[in-house]
């Protein structure tokens, strides 16, 4: 068995430690996953989320949130580190940039795709935030990831499950990575 296989093999053992640990639902793990694998476009870890999550009765409707919460997340992230930047070299103040101020069409265009996210009703605020918080992280966004933090726990997670959620997440990660990597091993 080579590096990468091995290392695979114990992410599979890490994975499977959640399962077990009680703090996180099976549903929002296996949203987590989804919103991780789609993210880091790994089509292979994506399809098996996914094969999960219908094998588990999670609803059409919660997946496509999972999925629009990454996408959200990823532009979201963008968005404010550019904030950070534009306030830093262009204003030198707090003064909102052009595109995300509410009077301009862009900006409030995507104000409102913002909002319908967290109005959507299929998954609960907690698991959208557990979701949210995951996502956040990845894009090193340290506003969006307080900000989801915060908001994490005004809906009623608790820090073990901020964590673990995090963890899962991080491990999914890495997973994606290393099948990545074994995918282009096998290839040469």
């Amino acid at each position: 068995m080579n590096v990468a296989s091995e290392a695979l093999e114990n992410f599979r053992e890490l994975e499977k430690s959640f399962e077990n640990s009680g703090t996180l639902t099976e549903k929002v793990r296996i949203l987590i996953g989804i919103a991780t694998a789609n993210r880091f476009r790994n089509g292979k870890l994506l399809a098996a989320f996914l094969e999960s999550a219908r094998n588990s009765g999670i609803p059409e409707c919660e997946i496509d949130e999972a999925i629009i919460i990454s996408a959200l997340e990823t532009s979201g992230t963008q968005l404010f580190w550019l904030k950070d930047v534009f306030d830093e070299m262009l204003s030198g103040n707090d003064k909102e940039p052009y595109y995300l101020s509410g009077g301009n069409d862009i900006g409030n265009l995507w104000v409102r795709f913002q909002q319908s996210v967290y109005e959507e009703p299929a998954l609960s605020r907690k698991d959208k935030e557990l979701i949210t918080v995951t996502q956040a992280s990845f894009g090193r966004c340290p506003h969006c990831t307080k900000t989801h933090i915060a908001a994490a726990k005004k809906y009623g997670c608790s820090e073990r499950e901020i964590t673990e959620s995090l963890l899962f997440s991080a491990t999914v990660a890495a997973r994606c990575d290393l099948q990545w990597f074994k995918d282009a091993e096998k290839s040469q």
